[in-house]
């Protein structure tokens, strides 16, 4: 476990995001403007085991878990927007800056809505390849209630808002016609508000991957990388309790012209040597992803979309089951929308 870092003020996220905003909205060249609206109805957005949803409707008054929910699942619409530039640089390679917005409204579980912001910036190194920036900001979200576990005895549930910061940069190198090889790295600062500081989370990804043109219009993409992440450890009812954790992540994506199908595997692996933490000792998770979505041009400029995903997360320790914070769940997502080129 290593001691979490606090994001310099130079380097908060409204003012990288007013930098490229300007660059993006002053500088010379071709201008995208896209908008969008899509709505999915989600099975068990809040990522609930089999037992909490038995129990949902009788720990709903105040300071219990599920204070400030309506529902299980929910229909979920996003609203976003984005606005992009390229041009030239002297030497003929190019440059592209992205601003993008969206905002995620729940239809019955208010208190889950929030706001993103994405910047993203590509650079064409012409025959050296092509490096890339991308960073988005979560001001505040609460996914979840969690015990005030900051005393000697637990108190009631409080709201988990956090806000979340991502950042990662890319390199992407073509070989020959029809393949590439890519490399990437990011690092995630979630910061949760009082009284769970303790769940603050720094996060270190690195991966490569490899884009395969198997025939016109049809592509075959694998990545795999490594996760660590490192959290507090202090005390949580008397005992010590630390949620760091290692990764491997792999995917698999097959794209055949308008229509896209993606499996994706994580293994969570927690560090935590203190056996009384009933919770995350000799404990890890396997996350299995898989997801589809077809896209049609109804116009020119206007195009419909269509995906659904389904996710299974299991839970398990070599020397018992797991307690309070391991949550085994299931779910699954189906929708659709629309996206207008301006």
């Amino acid at each position: 476990m290593i001691g979490i870092m606090r994001i310099p003020v130079f380097l908060r996220p409204h003012a990288v995001l007013i930098g490229l905003v300007l660059l993006t909205s002053t500088a010379s060249g071709q201008v995208k403007t896209r908008v969008g609206v899509s709505s999915i109805y989600d099975s068990n957005p809040f990522h609930l085991r089999e037992s909490w949803k038995d129990s949902f409707d009788s720990d709903r008054s105040p300071g219990e878990r599920f204070d400030g929910f309506e529902t299980i699942s929910d229909v979920i619409t996003t609203l976003e927007g984005s606005v992009s530039r390229r041009w030239k640089l002297e030497g003929g390679s190019r440059v592209e800056t992205t601003a993008k917005g969206s905002f995620d409204a729940y239809a019955f579980n208010s208190v889950a809505t929030y706001a993103e912001l994405k910047l993203g910036a590509d650079w064409d190194l012409r025959k050296a390849g092509q490096a890339g920036l991308d960073i988005s900001w979560i001001p505040s979200r609460q996914r979840r209630n969690y015990h005030d576990n900051s005393g000697a005895v637990s108190g009631a549930f409080e709201p988990g808002e956090f806000s979340e910061i991502d950042t990662e940069v890319s390199y992407r190198y073509r070989i020959r016609s029809g393949l590439s090889t890519q490399a990437f790295a990011g690092l995630v600062s979630r910061s949760y508000d009082a009284p769970h500081a303790n769940r603050d989370r720094v996060q270190i990804e690195a991966g490569v991957g490899v884009d395969l043109r198997v025939a016109r219009r049809r592509h075959v993409l694998l990545e795999a990388a490594l996760v660590a992440a490192s959290t507090g450890d202090d005390l949580e009812d008397g005992i010590p309790v630390d949620r760091s954790f290692d990764a491997v992540q792999v995917r698999l994506d097959y794209e055949a012209s308008a229509f896209k199908v993606w499996a994706k595997m994580r293994n969570r692996s927690y560090s935590t040597e203190e056996a009384r933490d009933l919770g995350h000792f000799d404990r890890s998770d396997v996350k299995w992803t898989v997801g589809s979505e077809w896209e049609r041009s109804l116009t020119d400029k206007l195009k419909m979309t269509v995906n659904a995903r389904y996710e299974n997360n299991s839970s398990r320790r070599a020397s018992g089951l797991p307690s309070e914070d391991v949550i085994p769940y299931t779910d699954f997502s189906v929708g659709g929308g629309l996206r207008l080129s301006l």
